[in-house]
């Protein structure tokens, strides 16, 4: 088999075959995994992650939300599942502030009212009977 050139400068129109694309999709998937690692290993990882400026209500609620998950489910998590939970909790609350902070009432209404459409009722089917006259 006759190896073609990815990319052919002489003719930027010609396409890569469905074949071709499968080949260089196996090479890529082949080569990746042993270039991932080093990828990893060259970006700095930062010792501790940031935690989000919370406001001290929002800390507690936080708190609170985290000791219910534990106290719930905390038997049968490990201790990186601990870490992940804690993780999503915290972050999930910058947004919530943000929500919060606007302010809304219970008079405010959406800018476009939810109408539900309806089509006509169907009336149900009834066969013609045909009837003989009496003479």
């Amino acid at each position: 088999m006759s190896e073609k050139p990815i990319f052919d400068s002489r003719d930027p129109i010609s396409g890569v075959t469905r074949r071709r694309f499968a080949q260089l999709a196996a090479a890529a998937a082949a080569v990746l995994p042993s270039a991932l690692p080093a990828t990893l290993a060259a970006q700095e990882v930062p010792a501790q992650p940031q935690q989000s400026q919370l406001s001290a209500a929002a800390q507690a609620e936080v708190d609170a939300r985290i000791a219910w998950t534990f106290g719930k489910y905390g038997a049968r998590l490990d201790d990186a599942q601990k870490a992940d939970i804690r993780r999503l909790i915290t972050g999930s609350y910058a947004g919530f502030e943000q929500m919060r902070a606007y302010p809304l009432d219970n008079s405010v209404e959406p800018s476009t009212v939810f109408r539900v459409w309806r089509a006509a009722p169907r009336r149900a089917f009834v066969p013609k009977v045909e009837r003989k006259e009496k003479s």
